[in-house]
């Protein structure tokens, strides 16, 4: 999960480079609710989250790469189960982006 803020100038996304599952862990990892980027000032309740990446793309390339161990067949069973890993990996990232978005402090 990314953390970012939308930067009032330019409504751009400013990326965070710390990472939290909740806007308390955030506030306890920055030190306070209010923080200061780029100039300008933001509180935690401003931070949006955003899934990381497609884990089912990622998986199912990991998993024929594996399969091809197992020559036609074997690519087409790793790809399946690892496309499957992959989405019950995007389902619990997007929980938790869930989650943090409906999370105020």
């Amino acid at each position: 999960m990314k953390l970012f803020v939308i930067d009032r100038t330019t409504q751009q996304k400013i990326y965070l480079n710390l990472i939290a599952s909740t806007r308390h862990e955030l506030v306890n990892l920055i030190g306070s609710p209010w923080f200061n980027l780029n100039g300008q000032d933001f509180h935690v309740n401003d931070v949006i989250a955003e899934t990381n990446a497609n884990n089912i793309a990622a998986g199912a390339i990991f998993g024929g790469l594996i399969g091809l161990l197992g020559g036609p067949i074997g690519i087409l069973a790793g790809g399946l189960i690892g496309g499957m890993l992959g989405n019950e990996g995007d389902k619990g990232e997007s929980q938790k982006v869930n989650y943090l978005n409906s999370d105020r402090i």
